[in-house]
């Protein structure tokens, strides 16, 4: 083993083992703690992805080239405006009154997740469970196909029969999801999936424009169902 490869190794070791990935790059920085000797930076790898990845440095190859010490600061500044920026959507969320909203679509689609990927492993050993977060179109479209068929629900939080969710429902849903996406991208920047719009995805136009072009006959059938003494 060189000296390079030996100096990264026990910069690795430093971190925890369950945080880091098999060639011991840590997973995510705000996951990490580190130890005094221990620094990290962001560099590209050339392969014209412009993708930073991080690395894991010692104090010692730091004192040998200053430049690990300038990317270790730009990395705690990164670190330190994201979460500015985190609390000011928060802030914002508030002021538009979706501050009630934007969680219970939240809370709902990750109940929903733990609860599928329960069923899916009961049901077949082999699976592996996909964690809710980070959200991505994948896992969003699985929520919004339950989303889209489930039945609403009365003041009571009892389910109506027959009912539907509206279109703007819907749009919310898909909104207060991508808010979330978009206000912790940073913490999954080298997830890919995690960093893609969801509204980019045909999978969630196609659920989204469904529920839109299906409302008037939702809104018909409500009516219906009322004028015949049901509560949809």
């Amino acid at each position: 083993m060189s000296a390079e490869a030996g100096s990264r190794k026990r910069a690795c070791s430093a971190i925890d083992g369950n945080e880091t990935l098999d060639d011991g790059t840590p997973r995510r920085p705000s996951d990490l703690s580190t130890g005094s000797n221990v620094l990290f930076r962001f560099v590209n790898e050339g392969d014209n992805s412009m993708t930073n990845k991080l690395k894991v440095t010692t104090l010692e190859d730091e004192q040998q080239s200053p430049n690990i010490g300038l990317s270790a600061s730009y990395l705690a500044l990164e670190n330190e405006t994201h979460a500015d920026q985190k609390e000011i959507r928060e802030t914002m969320k508030v002021g538009k009154g979706t501050g009630i909203a934007y969680p219970r679509h939240v809370k709902n689609y990750y109940e929903f997740m733990v609860t599928d990927q329960a069923a899916r492993k009961s049901l077949d050993s082999q699976w592996t469970i996909i964690p809710p977060f980070p959200i991505t179109a994948g896992t969003v479209a699985l929520f919004l196909k339950h989303e889209t068929t489930r039945f609403k629900k009365n003041s009571d939080g009892q389910l109506i029969p027959g009912s539907r969710v509206s279109f703007e429902s819907i749009k919310q849903c898909i909104t207060a999801l991508e808010n979330w996406r978009l206000t912790h991208e940073f913490d999954y920047r080298n997830n890919p999936d995690a960093l893609r719009p969801l509204r980019q995805d045909n999978r969630i136009r196609t659920y989204e424009k469904n529920a839109r072009e299906s409302e008037s006959k939702r809104i018909a059938d409500a009516q219906l169902a009322k004028a015949y003494g049901s509560p949809l």
